[in-house]
């Protein structure tokens, strides 16, 4: 790694950040290799200091503007290297600083290997924590994160990998080298679809499907000041364009054996399928088919799964309602066995219960079982007893240490033994993971998002027009229609809205008109609701409108100009994804999950759970701004679009489904005879496989009834 060699050009875009760019160039005269020159983009500054100093500093200038008035990091950058004939390019943020004299000459010499296309370096947070070390695919929820970001600088990760120099999916552009010829003739940076995000991980990935590798250079060390220098903001185009782009990707340099959740590469107990062919035949358990986002969640997943082939799903369920006639239409097998109820009982009935749906399991000659939120801790159970894998789906928000109090003690116990049991508990909202955390004993616990199924949801708007829909409403052309959506229960705080409503001036009132859907007149609070509606001033009265439970609901989409969320406790709302999909700017409540739907002031707007003079604000001044709610609306279908989609859903979970079956030796092999999980253990109540179940008067004694 000499320090002579091929010219190399610096190029370090800037805008008003005079300081920064001056401790950056200063840092760069302790460079021990000699043949480089510096170039500044400036990108618009106006600030006199930073102008001053443009104007003396020891580099060459290139003023280059944004060509359509928006920033556009790639466009300036391709426009700078066909400014220049030096052979290699050295991308700089003006944030950066150098630490390692010699990170040059390793970066360089790096580059010169056969096949080499870029060469990154080893950044790090003024703090001297790690904050890049490569690119990796699949990293936040399908996105790209860095490598053992957060690391302390001295600690060597996983193999060591944090700390030596190696192969990388790509590299940041904060500081990254790669030839001139090679980026002209890639097309350089992505203008179009990465203009702001991602055209750094973009360019790695497509000199990786030309036979090029992105090295990380560990030798090469730098600070990385990043929230310094001008911000991106949130990036909700470029993140929909990189799912759209490089979804279907797969990290070489990253194993199906860690946990996608992490940029440490934690270690996570996984199966990888060696099918994708056999039928896996599955059982799932619903709490109930009303028309609830959890139980809507779960038909969604079994028809996709049953949709895209590979799965046969068979549901069982309690409760009955209106779901089951949509599994009919979808020609899956639904079972409605209220005896299942018999879970909220004493040791004696959970027992009982737990024992048919093994049998249940035995008799359908399962591979794997679906437990759809907490309340299906029962059927986990039982999967275990019949020593078959189960996934565990959990949908609700509240604390493990009081959720499950609404159960006698010793079924309580046993509801939270569960958690270690399932080949995966999967969350739908990181922020319900955390508050689970404590119970990840055996690294089991998973991610996916629930996401709404666009094709269906628009199939449903287009039936109903949009002017239609305002007329049957008596909504005028001139009024804004607020809809708050979803089962009228005290958790969902729809009181807010009735109660902000009231509380606003007569000239704002008189641009709105809100609808209310999801009565349950069964619910004193539902009841109260349509009192506190009554009771308002007959000048609103009649523009505040309460609607029954239903799952009609694509006219009150259609007629809504912003949506409203005042739930109390949510983990991943239905709804929310919705209101994006409809093109909704959105007042919500910043509970759990919801903040991981939406942006704070890009497309939402939120406000505290009760605070109804901030709702009423928020509302009064989204009426006033018809600008304002059209910006807002179309972030939400961006934002939609960077959510992992319905198809990713389906697959992860047909991955997931796939692997537990096959954790269960013989399981997709045609065998119907159940076998014990591959990551079964310790835990209380539980028997050998081939042991009859538990009896009841084992149960609740916090004692195992076998031994390890």
């Amino acid at each position: 790694m000499p320090d002579d060699g091929p010219s190399v050009a610096v190029v370090i875009p800037t805008k008003n950040q005079g300081k920064l760019l001056r401790d950056l160039l200063k840092s760069l005269e302790k460079t021990t290799y000699r043949h480089y020159r510096v170039y500044i983009i400036d990108n618009e500054s106006d600030d006199p200091e930073t102008l001053a100093f443009l104007s003396t500093a020891p580099a060459t200038v290139f003023r280059i503007p944004n060509a359509d008035g928006a920033f556009n990091y790639a466009a300036i950058h391709n426009e700078a290297v066909r400014r220049l004939d030096e052979d290699l390019i050295v991308f700089l943020n003006n944030d950066v600083e150098v630490i390692e004299p010699r990170w040059l000459s390793q970066m360089v010499g790096w580059s010169r290997l056969p096949g080499v296309g870029a060469v990154g370096a080893r950044l790090l947070y003024s703090d001297r924590r790690l904050q890049h070390a490569g690119i990796v695919h699949g990293l936040h929820e399908g996105l790209a994160g860095h490598a053992f970001k957060l690391l302390p600088w001295w600690d060597g990760g996983a193999m060591g990998l944090a700390r030596v120099s190696r192969d990388a999916y790509a590299v940041t552009a904060a500081c990254m080298l790669t030839p001139r010829e090679l980026f002209l003739a890639m097309g350089g940076f992505d203008e179009r679809d990465f203009g702001v995000a991602y055209n750094d991980a973009d360019y790695g990935y497509r000199l990786h499907d030309a036979g090029y590798r992105s090295v990380v250079c560990a030798e090469a060390e730098l600070f990385h000041h990043e929230g310094a220098t001008r911000g991106f903001g949130d990036a909700p185009r470029e993140e929909a364009n990189y799912r759209r782009v490089h979804g279907h990707r797969r990290d070489p340099y990253f194993s199906p054996h860690l946990d996608p959740r992490s940029e440490a590469f934690v270690v996570q107990p996984t199966v990888v399928p060696t099918s994708d062919r056999a039928p896996v035949r599955l059982l799932a358990v619903s709490h109930n088919l009303n028309w609830e986002g959890a139980s809507r969640f779960e038909l969604e997943l079994m028809t996709g799964l049953k949709t895209v082939g590979g799965f046969e799903p068979a549901v069982v369920s309690p409760v009955d309602g209106p779901l089951r006639e949509e599994y009919e239409r979808a020609g899956i097998d639904i079972r409605v066995d209220p005896s299942l109820v018999s879970i909220f009982g004493g040791a004696v009935a959970y027992a009982e219960a737990r024992g048919r749906t093994v049998e249940l399991l035995k008799e359908g000659g399962f591979h794997a079982l679906h437990a759809n939120t907490l309340q299906g801790f029962w059927a986990v159970d039982a999967a275990r007893a019949a020593g078959l894998p189960s996934i565990w789906s959990v949908h609700e928000s509240e604390p493990w240490r009081s959720y499950f109090d609404q159960f006698p003690s010793d079924i309580a116990r046993i509801a939270l033994s569960c958690m270690e049991s399932p080949y995966r508990v999967v969350f739908t909202a990181r922020s319900s993971s955390e508050i689970w955390k404590d119970l990840e004993t055996r690294g089991n616990f998973g991610l996916i998002r629930y996401a709404l199924n666009v094709d269906r949801f628009r199939d449903e708007l287009a039936a109903c027009p949009r002017d239609v829909a305002r007329a049957g409403l008596g909504i005028g052309e001139d009024e804004v229609c607020v809809l708050l959506l979803g089962t009228v229960c005290e958790r969902k705080g729809q009181h807010d809205l009735v109660h902000a409503f009231r509380a606003m001036p007569p000239e704002a009132a008189r641009r709105l008109r809100c609808v209310v859907v999801g009565a349950r007149d069964s619910l004193e609070y539902s009841r109260e609701l349509r009192r506190l509606a009554s009771d308002l001033p007959p000048d609103r009265r009649e523009r505040f409108r309460i609607v029954d439970e239903t799952g009609a609901t694509a006219a009150y989409w259609q007629a809504a100009d912003v949506f409203c969320c005042s739930s109390r406790v949510e983990s991943y709302p239905h709804v929310v994804l919705e209101a994006l999909g409809r093109g909704l700017p959105i007042v919500t409540t910043p509970v759990f999950g919801i903040p991981e739907q939406v942006r704070r002031d890009l497309n939402a707007l939120f406000y505290e759970p009760g605070d109804v003079r901030l709702l009423a604000r928020h509302l009064d001044a989204l009426a006033r701004d018809p600008a304002g709610r059209a910006a807002m609306a179309a972030a939400s279908s961006w934002i939609l679009k960077a959510l992992p989609s319905h198809a990713d859903m389906i697959a992860q979970y047909g991955r997931l489904f796939r692997a537990a079956a096959e954790s269960a030796s013989g399981a997709v092999a045609g065998a119907r005879t159940p076998a014990a999980s591959a990551f079964a253990g310790p835990h209380l109540f539980r028997t050998r496989i081939g042991e009859p179940p538990v009896d009841a008067a084992a149960l609740g004694t916090g004692v195992e009834t076998s031994a390890p």
